[in-house]
């Protein structure tokens, strides 16, 4: 268990976090966004599609990093299971955890 006044251990995650959305963004977008469309109903346009891929890829990021976020902030988790988690809520968006996530 991390302790809370660790700050140390919450800079580096983030930026590992940081660098990590840095290389894989462009990636990640795609991912996201196949995913989100995925599970539309789909004809030849997106009849319940409210928002553009735009909009729809910034609301679902600011969502993951809120989820992000909090998971950061859980003092129960230890750090792989904090890693661990953040991994999961990138699986969840579509996005696979690439060669770092084979174990």
């Amino acid at each position: 268990m991390r302790n809370k006044n660790s700050g140390k251990g919450k800079i580096t995650l983030v930026a590992v976090i940081y660098d990590f959305m840095e290389q894989y963004k462009e990636k990640l977008y795609i991912e996201i966004l196949a995913q989100l469309l995925s599970q539309e109903e789909m004809r030849v346009a997106f009849p319940n599609l409210q928002l553009n891929a735009k909009e729809i890829i910034e609301t679902e990021c600011y969502c993951a990093l809120q989820q992000i976020q909090a998971i950061i902030q859980n003092d129960d988790l230890s750090d792989f299971d904090c890693m661990e988690a953040i991994v999961r809520l990138f699986e969840k968006l579509g996005s696979d955890g690439g060669t770092r996530h084979d174990f």
